[in-house]
């Protein structure tokens, strides 16, 4: 038997490859650098302050947000991860205004970090550090969708 070299024909090139609907990392922000914290945005008063809590959510943040510094933004942000980075255009009324309110409407994105359950904190990333703002230890900042409803 004769040895056969088949080439696939083609006669163009392809079109331009689709891109994602959705993205990771909704504000184009990569990095490999190690989130950090920022505190001077937290709200003490408004629908959803820090001043609120009890000493085991204290403490159960602190213990997140350390475990959180030992990642970077890439390995965070990676499907299922604590972090998810959501447009503001998305995102419910309350929110909206309340960015509104506080002069902070000038954001795209803000980061939800899930800490597992209900309990969720908001902030704004701005490079490799996120300044924090909102507690929500009811997940009612940005509900989300009930299951077959």
């Amino acid at each position: 038997m004769a040895n056969r070299h088949k080439q696939a024909a083609y006669a163009a090139e392809p079109p331009v490859p689709k891109k994602a609907r959705y993205s990771r990392y909704p504000t184009e922000q990569k990095s490999a650098d190690l989130i950090a914290w920022r505190i001077g945005d937290v709200e003490l008063a408004g629908p959803w302050p820090f001043s609120v809590m009890s000493l085991e959510q204290a403490q159960a943040i602190h213990r997140f947000l350390s475990e959180m510094e030992k990642r970077t933004w890439e390995d965070a942000c990676f499907g299922g991860k604590p972090v998810r980075q959501v447009r503001v255009r998305d995102a419910p009324e309350a929110v909206r205004k309340r960015l509104e309110e506080t002069k902070r409407d000038d954001v795209d994105c803000l980061a939800e970090l899930l800490m597992g359950g209900l309990p969720r904190i908001w902030g704004v990333r701005r490079g490799n550090a996120c300044h924090l703002l909102w507690w929500d230890p009811e997940h009612k900042v940005w509900p989300s969708p009930k299951r077959r409803t």
